[in-house]
């Protein structure tokens, strides 16, 4: 896979978009906004690519469309695509950590949901993914929106180009956070409940965010999962330096201890910040 993930993506970390009227890409430019909703469009940063002839290539302080093209040595079967957005003719300053062939639902057939896959270790996509008869979520990720539209996951709302879920419960700490429109941020060890963009973060800390804090803040299908900086839905189960929060064993995946290379079947045990954890047995 190696000859066509440096044609093709060039890969490694972080992502994001915008949306706007001017249809030329953007290099460089600035982390970008919220997108905004152009039918048959992709957001990349302040230009549009088209869908189904092209893709956004994407870092952190870049993003340029490129067009779909056979790129030699990819394996057919690749999230069932024969075409994929060619990065290297997007000239990039530095490596691409996410390629877009969709920005909202609305960007794939009605039985569809626009996805945020993992790709390659440190690298994204988000494409459209056969959705689910119950709503119930289909991403390794998040769904993506855009504001205004509706979300096909069931019962979520866009917030910030994910799709959340509605009147979700989000513990933190003695408080009840309101979901999605607040998280809870830890500063220095002291939990609030707080808009994520009005977490107060001093100069020499960075915040930790908790989107969840159990399954009751998640959409169905989807998990409780926690990092260095924070927690996360998602329906990747990810052993690497991730926790999985839960409030009962039904909330554990059911393959985690077998993932763990430990003795199951899992169990939820109270964790060192008041939530539940998974947990297994020693091997």
């Amino acid at each position: 896979m190696g000859a066509w993930l440096i044609l093709a993506l060039a890969c490694s970390r972080n992502r994001d978009r915008q949306k706007s009227k001017d249809v030329t890409p953007a290099l460089g430019s600035a982390h970008p906004l919220q997108a905004r909703y152009e039918p048959g469009t992709i957001s990349c940063g302040a230009g549009l690519c088209q869908i189904g002839s092209e893709g956004c290539c994407q870092n952190v302080d870049e993003q340029a469309c490129a067009p779909l093209a056979k790129i030699p040595g990819a394996p057919r079967a690749f999230f069932g695509l024969e075409r994929w957005p060619d990065c290297t003719k997007a000239k990039l300053k530095f490596e691409v950590s996410e390629v877009s062939l969709c920005d909202d639902s609305s960007d794939c057939s009605d039985s569809e949901i626009c996805c945020s896959m993992w790709l390659v270790s440190g690298a994204r996509s988000s494409l459209c993914v056969p959705g689910k008869a119950s709503g119930s979520n289909v991403c390794d990720y998040f769904e993506r929106c855009v504001e205004g539209q509706a979300c096909r996951v069931k019962e979520t709302e866009c917030v910030n180009g994910r799709c959340e879920l509605r009147g979700g419960t989000l513990r933190c700490g003695h408080a009840t956070c309101v979901t999605p429109a607040q998280v809870c941020c830890s500063v220095g060890g002291r939990l609030a409940c707080a808009n994520k963009a009005a977490c107060d973060v001093p100069t020499d800390t960075l915040p930790t965010i908790y989107h969840c804090t159990g399954p009751a803040a998640c959409p169905i299908g989807a998990y409780c999962a926690e990092s260095l900086l924070g927690t996360s839905c998602q329906g990747l189960v990810d052993v690497v330096g991730t926790t999985i929060l839960c409030e009962a064993a039904r909330d554990c995946p059911v393959n985690w201890c077998e993932l763990q290379q430990a003795k199951g079947p899992p169990r939820c045990v109270p964790g060192k910040k008041g939530w539940g954890v998974c947990s297994c047995s020693a091997g």
